[in-house]
């Protein structure tokens, strides 16, 4: 009787139950594991890896390109955000994978990262570049061109080819403790990513610090940028306002101002990213529900 009243018990408290060795009644072990990763919970692993966290990227996978764009400049290229419809995946790379060079000395007239130290050419608006350089002021170049912008007066300066502005403000790696610059190659042949790092670097007006990487990818031949630290508790430097961010063409602004997408806006956010492509080979581009423009190449 004793026994039919535990049993009871057992099955109406959902209790699993075994029989020890040494008799009588015992509630069984946790069962184990029936997948290969350690973990048998429903929130948890079900692969081979031990890890089924799908939040982590893979930054170093072949992109695929956006069906659709925010905007498309007078020479197809287009940009998308991490609000897009095809967002660019957030991506970070440190000195552990492979971004160890650390530029020194930087003025406000930036740094050169040639081709040569690339090892691949890199075409961009029709061209090859001659060069990518790194400005400290946050843009990434592709001619010797000098920009010096200490107002931040939003303007484009002519280029031959046209740069990227990630964040382009006035900002400062010399003074102690200031930031520091790196750059660096990840990733296998074909598949390269020429990384620039600005860490913690600060801005002039107020010393508020940013940290962001432009990532030049060899497959597709088109430019990210990530950006970990640009929210602020001062006003003028909070999203990115007090900075220019897009790619600049030209500084007339009237018939084609390029993929201009903030100056002295909130257009930016921490863990945000922006790509910026190049026309396809055979199709003109949809900038959303704008109307379409002809691509055409630099001349």
């Amino acid at each position: 009787m004793r026994l039919l009243l535990l049993l009871l018990l057992a099955l109406t408290s959902g209790c699993d139950l075994c029989w020890p060795r040494g008799g009588g009644i015992g509630t069984c072990a946790e069962p184990a594991d029936d997948d290969d990763s350690g973990d048998d919970d429903d929130s948890g692993d079900d692969d081979d890896s031990g890890d089924d966290d799908d939040s982590v990227p893979d930054c170093l996978a072949p992109r695929v390109r956006p069906g659709a764009f925010e905007a498309v400049d007078g020479y197809g290229y287009g940009w998308v955000g991490s609000d897009s419809v095809d967002p660019p995946t957030f991506c970070w790379f440190t000195q552990e994978d492979g971004v160890e060079v650390e530029t020194d000395n930087l003025s406000s007239a930036g740094a050169s990262v040639t081709n040569d130290r690339i090892e691949w050419d890199v075409v961009w608006y029709g061209q090859t570049a001659e060069v990518v350089r790194i400005d400290v002021n946050g843009v990434l170049h592709f001619d010797y061109f000098p920009v010096v912008n200490a107002f931040n007066q939003c303007f484009a300066p002519q280029h031959e080819l046209p740069p990227v502005a990630a964040l382009w403000d006035n900002l400062d790696m010399l003074a102690d403790g200031a930031g520091s610059i790196w750059h660096g190659v990840v990733g296998p042949v074909g598949q390269r990513i020429a990384v620039a790092w600005w860490q913690d670097l600060e801005r002039v007006s107020d010393g508020q610090r940013v940290s962001f990487q432009v990532h030049l990818h060899e497959a597709t031949g088109h430019v990210e940028v990530h950006y970990l630290q640009v929210e602020s508790p001062q006003f003028e430097s909070d999203l990115g306002r007090g900075a220019t961010v897009g790619v600049l063409v030209d500084d007339e602004g009237a018939d084609d101002p390029g993929l201009w997408i903030g100056c002295n806006q909130p257009v930016l956010r921490n863990a945000y990213s922006i790509a910026y492509w190049p026309p396809s080979e055979s199709s003109t581009e949809s900038a959303g529900s704008a109307s379409s423009q002809e691509s055409s190449p630099k001349p």
